[in-house]
């Protein structure tokens, strides 16, 4: 069984956290307003969120990035359906001057 997969209430899912069951398919989505003073030029989805930290890039956009998570019930790990690592959440982030930054 995996546990839910989101990091945090920006990222965006097919099914609640009070509705997750154990190891359903879901899907992830992260979405960005980007204003030209704003310094953030695209928005991401990263794997394996700490302390808002992810070096793990799974998907990019200029305003809205999305992913589908698969649970590995050998591992209890998600697995991004294109990629073959595992990740015990996933998290939305920000492009600013090179620097991707979970929110």
């Amino acid at each position: 069984c995996c546990p839910f997969p989101a990091f945090s209430f920006s990222a965006l899912t097919n099914i609640s956290k009070t509705d997750f069951k154990c190891s359903e398919f879901i899907s992830v989505s992260c979405e960005i307003f980007v204003e030209e003073d704003s310094g953030f030029v695209q928005v991401g989805i990263v794997g394996n969120v700490t302390g808002g930290v992810s070096d793990y890039l799974l998907a990019n956009g200029k305003s809205k990035a999305s992913i589908s998570l698969v649970c590995d019930t050998s591992s209890n790990l998600w697995m991004d359906t294109k990629a073959s690592n595992g990740y015990e959440n996933v998290g939305c982030a920000m492009n600013s001057g090179g620097i991707w930054i979970a929110y």
